[in-house]
């Protein structure tokens, strides 16, 4: 049983500079990142472009004539 829990540690050491030294190791990490970091400028300017027809919409209900 030692034996075999020593040669699993010993591929495992052997293996885990093979994945972090492969050539897409740094992508889950950009992407990871652009998770976490959204572009808020731009959902800032999509709220206020929702907030003004919003309004206007309101605006032109309460302007409107009966019917």
């Amino acid at each position: 049983m030692k034996k075999v829990i020593c040669i699993a540690f010993l591929v495992s050491m052997l293996v885990s500079p093979l994945a972090v030294s492969s050539p897409d190791g740094g992508l889950v990490d950009r992407v990871n990142e652009a998770r976490t970091y959204p572009n808020k400028a731009e959902a800032v300017e999509i709220a206020d472009k929702e907030k003004m027809q919003h309004r206007k919409m309101h605006s032109e209900k309460r302007h409107s004539p009966h019917k």
